[in-house]
């Protein structure tokens, strides 16, 4: 990911915060918004952007934009309601969070797996 890349996503970013509070009154969410965005100009669409998973910048982005949604949501627990209703989350992160470091049983098993393309993970490459 070059610097041409980056002006890319940041233009989109600063393009989506500007209609963000108009999409909050329709079913569309900001998820939809950039899942496409990135299926349109990742390798399978027009090959704008280099969104390889084995590029260190996405990698580093990627994992920053998790940090950030992972505390804005744990931020917004209203711990009463989690006490109420600890059942689910405690069994999500007893059983269920493990089980995903599992290593998958086999090549058609993986969701994704490093270099490959998404056609060729939803089976059709």
């Amino acid at each position: 990911m070059d610097t041409i890349d980056i002006a890319i996503v940041a233009a989109f970013v600063v393009a989506f915060s500007i209609i963000s509070a108009r999409l909050s009154t329709t079913v569309i969410t900001g998820p939809m918004v950039f899942v496409l965005f990135g299926l349109i100009v990742g390798p399978d669409a027009l090959n704008v952007v280099d969104l390889s998973l084995d590029n260190e910048v996405v990698r580093t982005l990627a994992e920053l934009t998790l940090v950030l949604i992972l505390y804005t949501d744990a931020s917004r627990v209203d711990i009463g309601v989690l006490r109420r209703n600890s059942e689910i989350p405690l069994r999500l992160l007893v059983i269920a969070m493990p089980l995903t470091d599992l290593p998958p049983e086999n090549e058609s098993s993986a969701n994704v797996s490093v270099g490959r393309r998404w056609s060729q993970t939803v089976g059709h490459g």
